[in-house]
Order: structure tokens, then C-alpha cells, then sequence
């Protein structure tokens, strides 16, 4: 990033409304950032953006000086565990680690509610526009990244369970949900011991090392031989052992101010880093409840669900979006009845939006 580029980003994060809290019956208050409405828009689309697993809400900051060419309002998101927001407790860290099905679903589940809550108090309190007419601007868009999607498929999931009063604020406003390169336990496939994750690897002996290696891997550029093949045996697991500059893993395009400015690592000592161990069938349970529910289908009707997974990201991002895709095209195309899923490919790696914000950001903006 250039100098100049860097002014204009710290000005532009300058003007963000930096920090508000949300105060629930747990005492629960989020942090957020928000870039607030476009100049002389009255009807625009809002994009909430939630981040990952490590990596919070300030990776996604080179998106915010392209919100207005898109008519968007964007508003960042930091999940429970992260700066600014309330950590877990520790009767939830024990909740998530135990052997119960039933205590790790409460926990999904607070997460969801929890962040339905804040975008209910959201919408009301900062009067964005409802949805348009006929797929005009307005009403809010959620894009969850990668591990996000534990917590905001929760939010889908459960949105029959919140108050009649927001149920009917949701059905008004809440018009796209966007899963952004997600993993494959998020949708509840069981871990395929054939995909490497340095942070499930115990022979490492330490969370610092394991989550150094984590750094490298996740943000590496992998080449898969045949991604038309939409087949484990398309993709590698392995990303080229001396790339060119421009296909080095994002990592290293960061200067350690940076790295330290966008990482909280300290996230996964907390309920955040369990979440990859829950039970899968808990995730499959919201799943079928947000994909394969005629019901809750019924219930919010301009809801619509798209994903995006990144060519030359992990195996397991494609391969999981492979998975979801291809099931839900099943159940609709043998009769069941439910939501769809409009899939979308997007060039780069798992960190598009940090090396290719402009890309990324005009793919965002056309699915909000």
C-alpha cells in the first residue's frame, strides 16, 4: 500500500462512528464500525460484514472507500472474542468443549441470536431503508467469512425463535445473507481427515506456533489443477513451493503493524477457537433449517441465500461450497421445498478482499 493510499484509508476510517454497544440480557455489546449512509442517498443497500477466525474486522477496511460508487452503506462487525466486544465467559467455554450436543447447540445458538439481536437494534436505531421493490436498494445484507458462517447461518437459522416484533423487522429489511468462503463442518459435513488445518494439528505443541503456521496457510495462493472437475480430486492441498510475487501468500504483503492491527489471536483460547470442534450434526441442524425448511422457508420469503467461494483458497473452501451447492440443487430438483443457493467463483485466494479489494468489492456490491 502506498503512502498516499494509507492517508486516504486512515482519514476514511477517521470518519467511521467507531464504537457502539448493544447491551443484551447477558450484557453482550458488540463493536462496530460504520461508514455510514451514502451522500445524498435515501435508498441504498447495507452491507454488514463479519469476520473470521484470528483475523477481525479491520482486514476488511480497503472496502470501505468503495461503498459509495456502490450505493452501499458498509458496517464491520467484530464477533463476540474480538476487540471491542464482550468476550465469552467462561461457563460458555465450558459449555462449547463439553461432550454434550445439546450444551454446544445452546452455544450456536446464543451466537446467532446474539447477533440477530444487535442487527435488529441496528436497523431500528440508525432507520436504514427497507427493502425496495422488485430487488430496488435497501433493506441489509450480511456477508460472513469463512468460520463467521458458525455464527451467522446461526442468525438464519434461528430467526423463528426471535421476538414477533423482529421477525416482522427482519421480513422488511433483511434481504440477502452471503456466505463468503466458508469451510465445510460450517455446513455439517464431517471433517474429512484428508484436509489439513494447522489449528486442529496437536503435534504442534504450541498456539503461537500453530497459529503462525495458520498464517501462512490460510492466506497462501493454491493452484488447483481442475476446478471444473467440482471434485476432491480437482483440488491440492499444497500451494506452489516457489510462487511469483504476485501469487505469495498475503501474509507477507503485511507489515507487522498491520498484522498486529488486524489479528487477535488471543480469540482462540476463547469460545472462538471450539467452534471448529462442535458436533457437526449442530451445524447440520441449521443448515436444514436455513436450506432445506419449507417452513422457515415461508417465513421470511425475500430472503435469498448466495455464496462465494475463491479459486485459489484452501481446498476446503471450494470443496465445501461444492457440497452445499450441489445438495441444495438435489433437494430442490427432486421436489423438496426450501431456499436456493445462487453460487458465484471469485479470483484470488482466501484474502481477495485484502489483495484485490476492488474485485472483490464490485462482486459484494452485485450480490448485496
Amino acid at each position: 500500500m502506498t503512502k498516499a493510499n494509507l492517508m486516504l484509508l486512515l482519514a476514511l476510517l477517521a470518519a467511521l462512528r467507531s464504537f457502539v454497544s448493544l447491551r443484551r440480557t447477558k450484557g453482550v455489546q458488540f463493536y462496530y464500525e460504520d461508514c455510514g449512509a451514502p451522500p445524498n442517498a435515501t435508498e441504498y443497500t447495507t452491507l454488514v460484514i463479519v469476520h473470521g477466525t484470528s483475523y477481525h474486522s479491520a482486514v476488511f477496511h480497503k472496502l470501505v472507500a468503495l461503498a459509495t460508487q456502490y450505493n452501499l452503506r458498509i458496517v464491520l462487525v467484530n464477533r463476540q472474542d474480538y476487540p471491542g466486544t464482550t468476550p465469552s465467559t467462561p461457563e460458555e467455554l465450558g459449555k462449547v468443549r463439553s461432550a454434550s450436543k445439546e450444551d454446544q447447540a445452546d452455544i450456536i445458538q446464543d451466537l446467532g441470536i446474539g447477533l440477530a439481536a444487535f442487527l435488529a437494534w441496528y436497523i431500528r436505531t440508525t432507520a436504514i431503508p427497507a427493502i425496495g421493490e422488485d430487488g430496488a436498494p435497501g433493506g441489509l445484507a450480511v456477508l460472513a467469512w469463512s468460520s463467521a458462517n458458525a455464527t451467522g447461518l446461526s442468525v438464519v437459522a434461528n430467526l423463528d425463535l426471535m421476538p414477533d416484533e423482529d421477525k416482522n423487522l427482519f421480513r422488511d429489511y433483511f434481504r440477502t445473507y452471503i456466505v463468503y468462503d466458508s469451510p465445510p463442518y460450517i455446513f455439517g459435513y464431517p471433517v474429512n481427515q484428508e484436509i489439513y488445518h494447522p489449528l486442529r494439528d496437536m503435534s504442534i505443541p504450541t498456539l503461537e506456533d500453530r497459529v503462525a503456521l495458520f498464517n501462512v496457510w490460510i492466506t497462501s495462493y493454491y493452484q488447483h489443477p481442475d476446478l471444473a472437475s467440482r471434485a476432491f480430486s480437482g483440488l491440492t492441498p499444497n500451494p506452489p513451493s516457489d510462487p511469483p510475487p504476485n501469487k505469495k501468500p498475503t501474509l507477507y504483503r503485511f507489515t507487522q503493524a498491520e498484522l498486529q492491527a488486524l489479528t487477535f489471536p488471543e480469540a482462540l483460547t476463547r469460545v472462538d477457537g471450539q467452534l471448529r470442534f462442535v458436533n457437526t450434526d449442530v451445524y447440520k441442524d441449521n443448515a436444514r433449517k436455513v436450506w432445506f425448511d419449507e417452513g422457515h422457508a415461508k417465513m421470511f420469503p425475500r430472503l435469498k441465500m448466495k455464496l462465494i467461494w475463491c479459486e485459489e483458497s484452501i481446498l476446503e473452501m471450494p470443496y465445501g461450497a461444492w457440497r452445499i451447492g450441489a445438495d441444495v440443487e438435489k433437494f430442490l430438483e427432486s421436489g423438496g421445498k426450501g431456499r436456493s443457493l445462487e453460487m458465484h467463483s471469485l479470483a484470488g485466494n482466501h484474502f481477495a478482499h485484502w489483495d484485490r479489494p476492488a474485485e472483490t468489492m464490485e462482486l459484494f456490491a452485485s450480490l448485496a
